[in-house]
């Protein structure tokens, strides 16, 4: 299959899985680095793994010009992106990203160059790292990695080491963050079933852990676990009370099957009453999202407009709230 040349250089610049290189010159005439600082080995290193995946997929990258790509590296380490690179590639490699057109080889290496600077930058900042790295010394990794004179200077196992351990540090930030962010989480849904408990009249729904609160009280029947139903319904995230999600938007009510839906509807409608309105209050284990949705409480509002039997309400090919 032919690959598209555009995936070789801009979603792979993965920071911290060394390369092998080679040695292209006589070592008595190659520059010598020496390092003062573990960061300037570490930035050293980052610079010629940036480098390596140049030319790591496609062969036709050998043809680039790599005074040009040292050039737009070089001028484009910071937070300023070119966004007229994304022309030049275009003409440079075709709108579908497989074609070489070599009219354009000086501006296209250059803008290699750059958006591989602005791409390692940003995930340097995303990964608040900017503080263990030496942007010169990146700059020169990257100089000696594109003329294959790196390994004078650091070893391929030691360049190795050096970014396997700067990404398990980097791994282990993350993982702090992340706890801290859950344990935030924790204490904000603690405050808010406080909350929810001391509403007047709230109610639970046997022991699930969902309750629920009457705005405005039904006169007809209540559904079973099994039944359909219909309503209208604004879900929000319960610790912040964002609105994620409302019916009266579009496409109009919903229309499903209570066996199909998250438990904490299944298990929360069955205390509600045709025609009513009501708060419905569902714990995290009651319910789910999606990739990178909130973990936390939901509220959803339920206008409840009908329910009958299975089949009798919802479509074969059901609706789902985007949010579960």
């Amino acid at each position: 299959m032919k690959k598209n040349l555009l995936f070789l250089f801009l979603p792979a610049i993965v920071l911290f899985t060394a390369a092998s290189c080679g040695d292209g010159e006589d070592e008595s005439t190659v520059e010598i680095v020496e390092f003062e600082t573990s960061k300037d080995k570490l930035s050293y290193a980052l610079g010629v793994d940036n480098a390596k995946r140049v030319f790591s997929g496609d062969p036709k990258f050998e043809a680039l010009d790599r005074e040009m790509l040292k050039k737009g590296f070089n001028s484009s380490l910071s937070a300023e992106m070119d966004n007229e690179c994304q022309l030049t590639l275009q003409q440079f490699l075709g709108p579908q990203g497989y074609d070489f057109d070599t009219t354009y080889l000086k501006s296209g290496s250059e803008c290699i160059g750059k958006i591989m600077a602005g791409t390692f930058y940003a995930q340097i900042s995303d990964a608040e790292a900017l503080g263990n790295i030496n942007l010169d010394m990146v700059r020169k990794g990257f100089e000696h990695g594109l003329s294959d004179i790196d390994t004078a200077s650091l070893s391929v196992i030691d360049r190795t080491a050096v970014l396997d351990e700067f990404g398990k540090s980097l791994a282990a930030k993350g993982q702090a963050k992340q706890q801290a962010i859950d344990n935030s989480n924790i204490a904000g849904a603690e405050e808010f079933w406080k909350k929810v408990k001391a509403i007047p009249g709230v109610k639970q729904v046997g022991t699930s852990g969902v309750y629920y609160e009457t705005i405005q009280q039904g006169s007809g029947g209540k559904p079973s676990e099994t039944s359909d139903v219909e309503a209208h319904y604004i879900l929000t995230y319960g610790a912040i009370g964002d609105t994620l999600e409302s019916s009266y938007a579009a496409p109009g009510p919903i229309k499903i099957n209570l066996g199909s839906v998250i438990p904490g509807w299944r298990t929360g409608f069955t205390a509600l009453k045709k025609g009513g309105k009501y708060r419905l209050f569902i714990p995290h284990a009651q319910a789910y999202l999606g990739m990178g949705g909130p973990q936390g409480p939901l509220v959803f509002y339920i206008e409840f407009l009908n329910f009958g039997p299975a089949g009798s309400i919802a479509p074969q090919q059901q609706q789902q709230p985007q949010g579960y």
